[in-house]
């Protein structure tokens, strides 16, 4: 996603729809953060950027090269720990308001089984590219 301004963010998340995904989030500010989940575990390493964006106490530390690791909460809701769910819907390109402007594109593969593998956005303030791919690898 990228904003009027020239800030950008970018999300890529791989996943199997059930308990099995690996994710990654950057952004221009400098933060990132990468997250394997498998079954009820989450492994996660985000950089000192997104430790200090989060308010975390990082006096005296260095960036984060080892994984953490910790059990995934059934009970917190999809998002709400910063994590991504694997599970996940695949609604990032939003939803429609009545008075806002913006344009959606929808990209359809036309060759054997249709399935959609691109969502653009784009309004006056932001841009944002939804690409799907890789459907039924392991």
């Amino acid at each position: 996603m990228t904003t009027q301004d020239g800030r950008w963010s970018t999300t890529r998340l791989r996943t199997d729809l059930k308990g099995t995904c690996s994710f990654t989030s950057a952004a221009s500010t400098g933060e990132k953060l990468d997250q394997i989940r498998i079954g009820d575990t989450d492994f996660i390493r985000p950089n000192l950027k997104h430790m200090q964006l989060s308010g975390m106490d990082t006096k005296s530390r260095k960036d984060q090269k080892n994984w953490g690791r910790t059990t995934v909460d059934p009970a917190a809701s999809a998002g709400e720990n910063g994590l991504t769910d694997c599970t996940h819907p695949f609604a990032s390109f939003g939803k429609a308001v009545k008075g806002k402007t913006g344009v959606y594109t929808f990209h359809v593969a036309t060759e054997c089984k249709p399935y959609l593998y691109q969502v653009l956005y784009k309004s006056p303030y932001f841009r944002n590219i939804t690409s799907f791919s890789d459907f039924n690898t392991p």
